[in-house]
């Protein structure tokens, strides 16, 4: 008795037939393509960061010194300067 291989897909294909895997890609990225495409999402992250700025001013508060002593320098608030 002789054994059968199983069928497989690439048995059912006749030799001159290609598979999807051993084409060459139709198109492929290059180093200038995903310059450009970084370019374009830090050009919109920082539109996008400075529209929504100008959309909440109104919506910001100013703090009192006294509560950030650090952002005030060298004037420090005098009761936090000892």
């Amino acid at each position: 008795m002789s054994k059968k291989t199983p069928k497989t897909k690439d048995a059912e294909l006749p030799k001159k037939a290609v598979r999807a895997e051993d084409r060459p890609p139709l198109w492929q990225p290059t180093w200038a393509w995903h310059a450009r495409t970084l370019l374009i999402i830090y050009a919109c992250v920082i539109v996008a960061f400075f529209l929504t700025k100008i959309w909440l001013k109104p919506y910001v508060r100013d703090l009192p010194p006294e509560i950030t002593p650090w952002l005030q320098g060298k004037k420090a608030v005098p009761e936090l300067a000892r």
